[in-house]
């Protein structure tokens, strides 16, 4: 069953999902409409706004191009896919004071029109009004889920946040070898900023879980499928393992600056499987509120 639309564009999932759990007669449904293609167009967006601001402070043309391409092409017509009718997608401007998917689309096209003119004329404003409108790109996802009621898991201040540095973590990652293959020289200094961004990005993980847990007991639900349920070999292997403690230690135990350009494509492969992990499980645990709560 496909989404309803709001303003020619999805809408937070209402509609009953599969049963996940039942406790003391209630029964718990995670969502089930927001599956590949919006998985799809939620991470390329962010990733892809992310890579374009960590070249665009090495003034790496190519990274840009590449953050352009992901963004206006794949998170676009992944989008675009999943409405089923294309004419359908400009109602979507109609409500940038109300909307979240309206500011979130508004940001997407100020960000490929800038950002593409800046690679092109490398005029200083044109690339601040880019990097301010991916800076949107990477969070509005995060806003779009967070006002969503019907899902209190999702209905989360952090998660904006959250979506934010794991974008501008898995686009850094991937800038680094990148920037390398392309000039042969080292960037040190964007090693550092991706620790600390792995070491941020894990923090806020448990910091949203653990507020989750205590806020409600749909999101508690939630929070139970990921870190005892059925979602949770997933979670630990792909998000926390793989996509962030190895990385963290490919980065740290050769000293900063020091690791291989071999070891940074494997630290970013790993990166960019874990943001995509997460975003999945989030997704995926996405468990409605029941009846009457």
């Amino acid at each position: 069953m496909r989404t309803a639309i709001a303003g020619g564009f999805e809408k937070t999932p209402i509609s009953p999902g599969r049963v996940v759990s039942e406790r003391a007669g209630t029964r718990f449904e995670a969502q089930s409409q927001w599956r590949f293609l919006i998985l799809v167009a939620f991470f390329t967006g962010g990733f892809g706004a992310g890579l374009y601001i960590a070249s665009w402070a090495l003034d790496f043309s190519p990274g840009m191009i590449l953050a352009l391409f992901m963004v206006a092409v794949i998170k676009g017509g992944a989008h675009i896919a999943y409405l089923g009718r294309p004419e359908r997608f400009w109602r979507a401007l109609k409500r940038p004071r109300t909307s979240w998917i309206s500011r979130g689309i508004i940001s997407m096209g100020v960000f490929v029109t800038a950002g593409a003119l800046y690679a092109t004329f490398k005029a200083p404003a044109l690339g601040w009004i880019a990097v301010g409108a991916a800076v949107m790109v990477m969070a509005y996802t995060g806003y779009l889920m967070a006002f969503s009621p019907s899902i209190p898991f999702w209905n989360n201040a952090l998660l904006p946040v959250l979506f934010l540095a794991y974008s501008a973590e898995s686009g850094t990652a991937l800038a680094i070898p990148l920037y390398t293959a392309f000039s042969g020289a080292r960037v040190e200094m964007l090693e550092i900023v991706e620790v600390i961004l792995l070491v941020l990005v894990t923090l806020i993980i448990f910091s949203y879980l653990y507020g989750a847990y205590h806020s409600s007991v749909p999101a508690r639900e939630a929070v139970d499928l990921l870190v005892r349920g059925r979602l949770a070999p997933g979670f630990f292997l792909s998000v926390l393992l793989l996509g962030l403690l190895l990385p963290i230690a490919l980065e740290l135990l050769p000293g900063i600056g020091a690791i291989s350009l071999n070891a940074s494509w494997f630290a970013a492969l790993l990166c960019i499987q874990g943001a995509i992990s997460f975003r999945w499980a989030v997704l995926r645990a996405g468990v409605y509120a029941p009846a009457g709560y």
